[in-house]
């Protein structure tokens, strides 16, 4: 029988596109919030968060998101609303760390979060130069190498689009071939292996791959199934 460790586990050509995915879409939301601070005239400062673990502190998915709950709600009653970007990476023992940046109003300060906000473990505080986004690009960069992310772990996230920046961001994400088709306002959504706009009422099929198409991770799949083999282990 195939080894219990070998169920789940995620090929290379997953890992790569997991990782396209993420530095695409930190890429894009980070363009937009620099585009709506622009369009504002909205003179800020960017603050680059770093939230590590302790060795013996178990991660918790709940631990990021209580903590970007807190600083929201202290830069709402402020009067502004909280715009952030926030990547996890994998350190070399395993551990999840996060790196979040926060554009931020002139005048507005983050409480540190060793003040009772992140009791998991290190954390640290620094102004960027610039956008910012070019940080977190280097740190989604090393999202191959080491052990896969623990289960139900984002490995990123954004808040404080507006409506047309949030449409316009899932329309980049969506395929070459499906932009081509629709408008960034439409939003449009797949449902079982068709694609459907509710603002046109349009539904149209997805790419269908022809006979000899060989989906991504196959060969990584059967290089596994001949290195068992090669054991003696039954498949």
């Amino acid at each position: 029988m195939i080894p219990e460790e070998w169920y789940g586990l995620p090929t290379i050509q997953d890992r790569l596109r997991r990782l396209w995915r993420m530095r695409k879409k930190v890429s894009v939301v980070g363009d937009l919030f620099k585009r709506d601070l622009r369009e504002a005239g909205a003179r800020y400062w960017v603050a680059f968060v770093t939230l590590t673990y302790g060795p013996d502190v178990e991660w918790s998915a709940k631990h990021i998101r209580t903590y970007l709950d807190v600083m929201r709600k202290i830069i709402d009653r402020r009067g502004h609303r909280a715009r952030y970007l926030w990547v996890a990476e994998l350190q070399k023992r395993g551990a999840v760390h996060y790196h979040i940046i926060f554009w931020l109003p002139e005048r507005v300060m983050l409480p540190m979060p060793d003040q009772g906000y992140w009791p998991h473990g290190m954390s640290n505080i620094q102004k960027c130069h610039g956008n910012g986004v070019g940080y977190l690009l280097k740190y989604v960069s090393k999202g191959t190498v080491g052990q896969p992310y623990p289960k139900h772990c984002r490995t990123f996230g954004h808040g404080g689009l507006n409506k047309d920046s949030q449409d316009y961001a899932a329309w980049e994400m969506l395929p070459r071939y499906q932009r081509v088709k629709c408008y960034w306002f439409e939003r449009v959504r797949k449902r079982g292996g068709r694609w459907y706009s509710p603002v046109t009422g349009a539904c149209w099929r997805g790419w269908v791959p022809p006979y000899w198409y060989r989906a991504p991770g196959t060969a990584d799949r059967q290089a596994r199934r001949l290195e068992l083999e090669a054991k003696g282990t039954e498949v």
